[in-house]
Formats: C-alpha cells, sequence, structure tokens
C-alpha cells in the first residue's frame, strides 16, 4: 500500500505532549525498525521504511504486542454508527494561546521597594499589577461551538473487551488520515486491543473494566 498522509497529524493521535513527567510520551520515536507514538495507553506503530520523518530512536521502552488470536473486521462506517448512538454532549473547544505576562515572566509575582525617610530600603512581593497574579497576558478559554458531539468516556463493548468511546473515535481519525475505511481486530487479551492497518501499521488501544453502555458490532474476517 503507497501512503500519503501527513504523519505529525497521525502521530498527534497518539502522543502526550502535556507529560512533563514521562517525556517518552511527547514524541514519536524508533525502536527495532519502526517509529512508535504513544501516550501510554493509545498507541500506533509504523514501519520505519515506510515513514518520512525523522525520529530519534528510543530503546527504554519495552513493548508487547498480542499475538494474533482473533479476526474481525471493523469498518470506518461501523465505528461512526456507534458514536451516533451513544450520549451527545455539546462541544467545547479552546481558542487562543497562553501568552506570558512580560512583567513578571510568568510568576504573577513582583517585588516592590519603598524607600523610607530614614533611607531603609524595603522589598515586598506582590500579585503583578499587569496580569493581576495570573502569569498571563493571554490565556486558552473554552468556547462552546454549538455543535452535539459523542460523550468519549462512553465504554463500548467490542468483541470480548471494552474500549471508551474516545479509542474508537481516534480509530476513526487515524483512518481517515490513513485514507482507509476498514481495519482488523487481530488480538485481545485483558489489557489491550491490537487493530491491523496493513503489514506495516499497528493500532494498540488499552482495554477497560467499566461496564458497557453498547456495543460494536464485529464481522468475522477471512484469510489475511
Amino acid at each position: 500500500m503507497k501512503y500519503n498522509f501527513n504523519e505529525k497529524d497521525l502521530f498527534d493521535l497518539f502522543v502526550d505532549i502535556d507529560n512533563d513527567i514521562q517525556t517518552i510520551y511527547n514524541n514519536p520515536y524508533r525502536r527495532d525498525g519502526y517509529v512508535y507514538a504513544t501516550d501510554g495507553r493509545k498507541l500506533i506503530r509504523i514501519k520505519e521504511n515506510v515513514v518520512r520523518g525523522n525520529y530519534e530512536t528510543n530503546d527504554k521502552m519495552k513493548l508487547d504486542i498480542p499475538t494474533d488470536n482473533c479476526d474481525y473486521i471493523i469498518t470506518d462506517k461501523d465505528i461512526e454508527k456507534v458514536l451516533f448512538n451513544i450520549p451527545h454532549e455539546e462541544e467545547v473547544i479552546k481558542v487562543g494561546n497562553n501568552v506570558k505576562c512580560p512583567e513578571c515572566d510568568g510568576e504573577g509575582t513582583v517585588t516592590w521597594k519603598y524607600t523610607d525617610r530614614d533611607w531603609n530600603d524595603y522589598e515586598l512581593d506582590e500579585d503583578c499589577p499587569v496580569c493581576e497574579g495570573s502569569g498571563y497576558i493571554e490565556k486558552v478559554r473554552k468556547e462552546r461551538t454549538g455543535r452535539k458531539i459523542s460523550v468519549l468516556s462512553t465504554i463500548i463493548k467490542v468483541g470480548r473487551n471494552n474500549l471508551t468511546a474516545g479509542f474508537l473515535q481516534t480509530l476513526l481519525d487515524a483512518m481517515k488520515i490513513i485514507g482507509i475505511s476498514e481495519v482488523r481486530l487481530v488480538a485481545q487479551d485483558k489489557i489491550c486491543n491490537h487493530f491491523r492497518i496493513d503489514e506495516n501499521i499497528s493500532v494498540i488501544l488499552a482495554s477497560n473494566i467499566d461496564i458497557p453502555k453498547c456495543e460494536l458490532k464485529l464481522q468475522k474476517g477471512g484469510e489475511q
């Protein structure tokens, strides 16, 4: 299969750029002939000979991909249908950027200096008068779009495991970026689920132990 997708858009679905503690989750990395992107709960693995970007090697994280033990076909329409039928809520998006206050350099406080009549100096830390102690002159704000979206925390039964709707949405978004209409569910164990795009690309999604609200219907696959 020839690929013509935006690698950054695809990998951004799986990494956690805001994780300041486990920075291995911030960016894609190379290991054992593959490029991985993961946030610790969802992962995509692509053979490095079919990607175009340059990625650093990281051999610290050990990953166990479950052995094939099932074969089901899942189409984009199957996922869209189950996401359409779960509860919905009003969409809220983040708008703008966090911009540090140049007066206090994002600290939120400034030092005031006072000299009394005897020429004694005093210093006092107070809230910055420019940003009123927030540390920012502009902050990301949340706005309602007026659209209804799926409640991504909803639990959905997939085969013998349960997944969040958010993970299925990520799988659907990845399929759209790659330009495919179906994947195969080829392995499930107690903790994860292996979705094979093709011989070069796999997606691993963690299972959830909560009670499912609905079920994603699966089609039995044939020979791969």
